[in-house]
């Protein structure tokens, strides 16, 4: 993007975080000192934006963010070089030095989601149980009483065809003999650790199992990226697959409010599915894009062989809407429109 395309997407993404804080205050965060891991991808990102807009309101809140290469982070939105109120610490989240001084909140988010990291399945086991496992015992060291941990609905494995939404009391999980599944069972894993830190140490523990999402900083291979990309350039939107697989996407700055909510008013020792309800088959989602931005070409579906992994990955979020009072704040058109005007 030229210089003034990123002022203009930055311009949208403060927006849309004005508008959904609008929506859904969150007070309980004012004076807070939060440590945050993963503080510098995808969903890290959306997090710090919110956070800057709250503290540009009075908020009152301080960061320490732990990233492998905090200074790309930087080169990417220099606007974070002179936000008073984040600091980063450089390392690994399996042996981070430990910053001084006591945290209110930890937000635990660090994980590969990479097709590379998809590759190397100890390497990323390891990462993830191994840097939990530090995480966690920061903050009891610091005394912090309440930890979001950031999972993911991979947890569940494949969604039966005949259940429409996945509920977090659902009897399914992934397969522990695939190594093709160590991102998930080290999910799985994450989660079953912190539960026990959190009844031996005392501490709040609070899961969120994310879903799909959709907007400005989403990791290129993801299928809706690359087809909103295909349809920003005006190109044809090829599916290379059957079309035939089910997802919904939760909008980045719902899903921001949706985590921070949960971090404040969660319900320990709970996992709370986080995403979006509404369902669209990818061929349905590719025509929905090229409508929506305008594509004169059609959609093209080559229905080659595909691995028939996760052909439905919908989540029931009726608990988190009940309990937390969060909801689906931007439609689907909408995010695809935010999301195209980033590219």
């Amino acid at each position: 993007m030229t210089e003034s395309q990123s002022a203009a997407c930055r311009a949208t993404i403060i927006d849309d975080v004005i508008r959904v804080l609008r929506l859904y205050p969150l007070p309980e965060l004012t004076g807070k000192r939060i440590f945050l891991t993963g503080g510098t991808g995808f969903i890290g990102y959306w997090l710090l934006m919110t956070l800057a807009q709250l503290n540009a309101w009075g908020g009152g809140i301080s960061v320490v963010a732990l990233s492998r290469n905090p200074e790309r982070f930087l080169e990417r939105y220099p606007e974070f070089r002179q936000a008073v109120w984040l600091q980063f610490i450089r390392g690994d989240v399996r042996d981070y030095p430990i910053p001084g001084g006591n945290f209110d909140l930890f937000i635990h988010g660090a994980a590969d989601t990479s097709p590379d990291a998809a590759h190397h399945a100890r390497e990323l086991f390891d990462t993830i149980m191994r840097g939990t496992q530090r995480v966690l015992d920061h903050a009891v060291a610091c005394g912090t009483c309440r930890v979001l941990i950031i999972s993911s609905g991979a947890i569940y494995g494949e969604q039966p065809p005949e259940v429409s939404h996945i509920p977090e009391n659902a009897p399914y999980a992934c397969n522990s003999t695939d190594p093709v599944d160590a991102y998930a069972e080290g999910k799985r894993a994450m989660e079953m650790l912190a539960v026990c830190y959190g009844r031996e140490y005392g501490i709040e523990l609070v899961i969120a199992r994310c879903f799909a999402f959709v907007g400005y900083g989403l990791p290129p291979h993801l299928a809706i990226g690359q087809l909103i990309s295909s349809a920003s350039a005006n190109d044809r939107i090829v599916i290379t697959g059957d079309g035939k697989t089910v997802r919904s996407y939760l909008y980045a700055a719902d899903l921001a409010i949706w985590l921070f909510a949960l971090a404040c008013k969660g319900k320990s020792g709970v996992p709370y599915n986080v995403g979006s309800d509404e369902a669209f088959r990818l061929d349905e989602l590719a025509q929905l894009i090229g409508n929506t931005l305008g594509l004169d070409n059609s959609v093209a579906i080559l229905d080659r062989p595909q691995s028939a992994r996760r052909i439905r990955y919908i989540p029931d979020v009726s608990r988190i809407q009940q309990d937390i009072g969060v909801g689906i704040w931007t439609d689907m058109t909408t995010g695809i429109k935010r999301m195209a005007s980033c590219v």
